[in-house]
């Protein structure tokens, strides 16, 4: 915690010269820094790229939270449990393994995709990408709970990966 708070200070010592030199402002940033909040979201909202985006996040964030947060817990509420090679695997233990075949399909994933993204649009990728974790999470909810949906939430055809391609 030491460490955090002397790296936070830090940054607050280095954001002061970030600061913007007021006298230098040109005549068309002033024009944009007119626009009203009420103008800018009216903006973004009629933006195809604005709602893409948004969609995207919140697809990724769901996913990551769900992930990360709630996806011991579900399985440990739903008791499944699994023996392996004959070793009884609780619940919370299962739970853990989920969460490492994740970490290993996005060490995967992110150097499928990042190979791809040298190859095809960047942000067909990405779109592609998100709709594949959508799809495998509604997927993972609609199948009977057992281990096996479990460890395989996230299956070798989708490689998620966490690249992210901007």
């Amino acid at each position: 915690m030491f460490v955090l708070t002397g790296l936070s200070t830090a940054m607050v010592a280095l954001a002061l010269g970030l600061r913007e030199d007021r006298r230098a402002v040109s005549a068309s940033t002033r024009v944009a820094a007119e626009q009203t909040t009420r103008n800018a979201l009216a903006e973004a909202f009629q933006t195809e790229g604005y709602w893409l985006l948004t969609i995207g996040f919140f697809v990724c964030g769901f996913h990551v939270a769900f992930i990360g947060l709630h996806l011991p817990a579900y399985i440990a509420d739903n008791s499944i449990g699994m023996s392996f090679f004959g070793r009884s695997i609780s619940a919370l233990e299962l739970g853990g393994w989920a969460i490492g075949v994740v970490g290993l399909f996005n060490i995967a994933g992110s150097l499928l995709w990042g190979w791809l993204g040298a190859y095809h649009q960047r942000k067909d990728m990405l779109a592609l990408l998100y709709a594949l974790r959508a799809l495998a999470f509604v997927a993972f909810l609609a199948l009977p709970m057992s281990a096996a949906s479990v460890l395989m939430f996230r299956p070798p055809w989708a490689f998620y990966g966490s690249a992210r391609f901007r």
